[in-house]
């Protein structure tokens, strides 16, 4: 097995351990969820709670909510990659000479140096090609020491 087909089943595997993670992940906030409401809705009737704890459990709840939508979107994202992976894995495992070569071609830039090190987009990195504005350029202003 080439390297490429290598990285590319390794690419697979990861994503799937990543996708099974986030469905743990939501399982488990959806059970603390559900957890919560039930607590809330306990001491409801007879009334045995008063309006503070009543409103610090709604907290709960609503904090609860708020991470199965974020696990949620996590295992949506989670999917999307092991998809594409599996897809790409298909195409490099194919018989199709174009669909090979163009997928050991996203293998190779995608695990390439220049994958390796984060892309900035930052303002104090890059210099603009622009001139600065009137006020800036006025003659009393020095620059600012580097």
């Amino acid at each position: 097995m080439s390297t490429t087909h290598a990285n590319v089943h390794e690419a697979v595997a990861a994503a799937r351990n990543a996708r099974e993670e986030a469905e743990r992940a939501l399982r488990l906030s959806r059970r603390r969820r559900a957890d919560a409401a039930l607590a809330l809705e306990h001491d409801l009737y007879p009334m045995r709670i008063d309006e503070a704890e009543r409103a610090r459990r709604r907290r709960v709840v609503a904090d609860a909510d708020a991470d199965v939508a974020v696990h949620s979107e996590a295992l949506l994202r989670a999917r999307a990659v092991e998809d594409a992976a599996s897809a790409l894995a298909a195409a490099v495992s194919g018989t199709d000479f174009a669909e090979k070569a163009v997928a050991s071609t996203v293998v190779s830039l995608l695990g390439g140096p220049a994958s390796a090190a984060p892309v900035s987009r930052s303002r104090v990195e890059t210099a603009s090609v622009r001139r600065a504005p009137r006020a800036a350029r006025r003659p009393g202003n020095r620059p600012l020491p580097a």
